[in-house]
Order: C-alpha cells, then sequence, then structure tokens
C-alpha cells in the first residue's frame, strides 16, 4: 500500500511539473533576435525572461541568431512556412520584408497601444522604423553613419580649433596631419555593407540618392555620388593621405587603428565607442565627433542629409504569427522607458537611443558629450534621412564597391565607374518588380 501511494504521489507531482512548464502555457511564442553585443544579447534574453514572467498565460522561446544571415535565413524561412512569431532585426530590410508579406504593421494589430508608444520616440526614429504610412518595428537604438571621429589631441597641436567641415577643409586638415606610418584620414571601401553605408550616408549629405523620387530609376550616377568619389579618389590617390591598402580596409579595421592612433580622423558610426572600448583604448582617449564634412552647395539636386541611420534590433511581428495579439504585448513590453532607456548608456554604452529621455541620461552625457550638444541644440535628427532601402538594395550595394574600388584603384573615372553601377543595378530593380 505504502508503495502505490509514493508512485502515485511521484506521478502527481510529475502531472505538476508538466502542467507548470512553459510549453504547457497558453499561448507559446518564438522569438528570432538578430545577434548583437554580448551585453546587449544577454539584456534582451533576461528582459525577455522577465516577460515569461509576468505573462504566466504567455511563453516567449528566445534564439539568438548569426546577424550576417539574419535576411536569407528570414526569408528561407518564410518561404518554407516557418517563421517565428518574433522577429528582432533592422529598419533596412522593412521595404523588402513589406513587399515579400513578412512582416505586419503594428499599428494595424494594436492602434491605441502604438499611439501611446509614439510620444516616447525621438520623431525622426520613429519615421525611420514606419513604411508606407505604417509602423513595423520597435527599435531598441539606432546607428547614424557617418560621422567623422577626429583626434582633438592631434588637430589642436596641428593649429586647427574644430573639426573640419568641408571637403576643402577635410583635405587641408588631412595634408597637415599625414606622416609616415600615421593617416591623415583613414577609409575603408571593402564590399561589406558597413563601409557602403559611410559612402551612401556623404552620398546622401551631397545631395544624392540611390533612387529618383518615384522609385523607379537608379540615379546613383548623378553629380551628388561622382563628387563624393572624386574626393574619396583624391584623398587616396591625388594626395595620399589615407592608409595604404584602403579597398582592402574594412570599417572595422579602420576605426580601430583611429584609435589605436594610427590616423588623426576616420569616418565611422555613431557606435565608435563601442569600438575604442574593443581597442582597449582608455575612456579619455581624446576623440571627438562631427557630422562628416560637406560640400557648402551640395551638387546632388536632392535635399543635403546630415547622416542616414538605421533603427536596429527593433522588434517586428511576422505576417504568419497566429498569436499577434500576445506578440503585441510583447512588442508593448519592449517598447517601454524602462526597457529602452538603458541603451542610452545606462547598461547598454556606445549606442544611440530611440527613446527622448535616455539622451537626457547623465551615462549619455558622459558617453558622448558631442551628441548631446547636438542634440540640446536640436541638430542631431534635424536633416538625418532613414538609411537606403529598397527592394534589391544587397545586391546595388555590391555594384557600388566594385565602382568604388575601380575608381579608387585608378581602373575607371568616377562617372565612368558609377554609369556602369547605374546601369547595373537598374537592371536590378527593374527585375523585381517585374
Amino acid at each position: 500500500m505504502r508503495k502505490i501511494l509514493v508512485i502515485f504521489l511521484i506521478i502527481v507531482g510529475m502531472g505538476l511539473l508538466f502542467l507548470s512548464s512553459p510549453l504547457m502555457a497558453k499561448v507559446k511564442l518564438t522569438l528570432w533576435q538578430a545577434f548583437a553585443t554580448d551585453p546587449e544579447n544577454a539584456y534582451i534574453k533576461e528582459k525577455t525572461m522577465e516577460f515569461n514572467k509576468a505573462h504566466p498565460d504567455i511563453y516567449v522561446e528566445y534564439s539568438l541568431e548569426r546577424w550576417e544571415t539574419r535576411r536569407e535565413k528570414v526569408m528561407l524561412a518564410f518561404g518554407r512556412g516557418l517563421l517565428p512569431d518574433l522577429i528582432m532585426a533592422d529598419s533596412p530590410s522593412i521595404p523588402e520584408w513589406v513587399a515579400m508579406g513578412i512582416i505586419a504593421p503594428l499599428d494595424e494589430i494594436d492602434p491605441e497601444m502604438v499611439a501611446k508608444w509614439k510620444p516616447r520616440f525621438v520623431p525622426e526614429i520613429w519615421e525611420v522604423s514606419s513604411y508606407q504610412g505604417h509602423l513595423y518595428q520597435v527599435p531598441s537604438f539606432v546607428d547614424c553613419n557617418p560621422f567623422l571621429v577626429y583626434n582633438k589631441k592631434a588637430l589642436k597641436e596641428a593649429g586647427f580649433t574644430k573639426p573640419p567641415e568641408t571637403y576643402e577643409e577635410l583635405i587641408t586638415v588631412a595634408q597637415k596631419l599625414a606622416k609616415p606610418g600615421y593617416a591623415g584620414i583613414l577609409l575603408a571601401a571593402t564590399k561589406i555593407y558597413l563601409d557602403m553605408n559611410a559612402i551612401e550616408g556623404m552620398i546622401y549629405a551631397n545631395g544624392g540618392r540611390w533612387l529618383s523620387e518615384d522609385g523607379e530609376e537608379v540615379v546613383i550616377n548623378g553629380p551628388g555620388a561622382v563628387d563624393v568619389l572624386k574626393l574619396w579618389v583624391d584623398l587616396v590617390r591625388k594626395y595620399k593621405v589615407t592608409q595604404p591598402g584602403v579597398t582592402e580596409t574594412n570599417y572595422m579595421d579602420a576605426t580601430m587603428a583611429f584609435f589605436q592612433n594610427k590616423g588623426a580622423m576616420v569616418l565611422a558610426q555613431s557606435w565608435a565607442d563601442l569600438i575604442r572600448q574593443a581597442a582597449g583604448a582608455p575612456e579619455d582617449y581624446p576623440y571627438g565627433l562631427a557630422f562628416a564634412p560637406r560640400k557648402k552647395i551640395p551638387s546632388g539636386k536632392f535635399p543635403r542629409a546630415s547622416f542616414v541611420m538605421g533603427a536596429m534590433n527593433g522588434v517586428f511581428i511576422t505576417s504568419t504569427s497566429k498569436y499577434k495579439k500576445e506578440a503585441m504585448l510583447y512588442a508593448d513590453f519592449f517598447a517601454s522607458e524602462e526597457i529602452l532607456r538603458p541603451w542610452g548608456g545606462e547598461i547598454i554604452t556606445g549606442r544611440v537611443p530611440v527613446v527622448k529621455s535616455a539622451f537626457e541620461t547623465q551615462a549619455f552625457r558622459k558617453q558622448y558629450p558631442d551628441l548631446y550638444a547636438l542634440w540640446r541644440k536640436g541638430k542631431l535628427f534635424k536633416e538625418a534621412l532613414p538609411q537606403p532601402a529598397f527592394n534589391g538594395i544587397s545586391e546595388c550595394e555590391m555594384n557600388l564597391a566594385d565602382a568604388w574600388q575601380a575608381a579608387l584603384l585608378g581602373i575607371k573615372e568616377p562617372q565612368e565607374a558609377l554609369d556602369e553601377c547605374k546601369e547595373l543595378c537598374q537592371e536590378v530593380v527593374d527585375s523585381l518588380k517585374l
């Protein structure tokens, strides 16, 4: 009898354990997070576990995915009917994913909830996460590209009281500071997309664009882009103020070299301080951030941009999710100021946050005094534009990289290189409209 009672109690205990398992929750959601920094990955996972504890009827199954293959994996999963309920990825993916029907507009799932979020966010960043009048993403931070990162001490010792603001000033400063083993400015021009993002930012700052206003014609061979390429060619070939092997130097290597005191300036993204940490440079390394130099009068016909930006590691809800209402509860949890403010430096360092309150934290002011000064003046996002994004942009950026390298290596003239790029990219854009 005692043996039977023991067996009964074991069975009951196992049953209770099974019933309390997350797998027995009323709703199970799957989340794919694209890889970020280790602290960000740990923070997002920790907060996801907190959400699960606060919502006993919902369980979010979290998994970390490779950043490099995020788009390919999502599109492949969509084709096979294997999408998760939630994805954390970047805003430049939005146009392509909307065209394919992969993601759902959040404001159509719960318009009142989305309206509640909006006042917390920087308006320009809210627009970056939106497309065709709908919000598709709750972002966690933005990457702004490019900034001119410069060595304050080196410029001051050379007699310059401020960073260069025009092409002419950039050439002058770079010539004055360049010496054997020390670049006046470090440039990156490999085929990785981060290198192309900096180039796109300079093109947009000079009134250039990828596409015409109606999105039908590729215009990357216009004066706004050609003059930027001419500047790069002059810096590399005419004035010889860059490091050797620009076409073999990627964004990360160039910025690391700056923080290893191998150059006076570098074109970098807003998260330069993360690379300072990776390079082992001290907290008080004498660097500043400024808008990238630009022509006094833009060559292109479009409005100039201070930089282009992408909203990163934002929460998307997939179109195939059977539990969109429950997924919106996770999006609502993630959209809170309590969750997002730490990207201002309180927990996550080196990033540009998305909610207004994060810019006023002591941590952000200390980490990025130059960006904070621009924020207080209302200039940080005043002329910023979303990072270029359209169906086929990945292939087009590869063509742009080929054009950039051909000109920097002296194989083609800038106009010729970009004319060829335009033709190749027009074929890509036209083929995807069929």
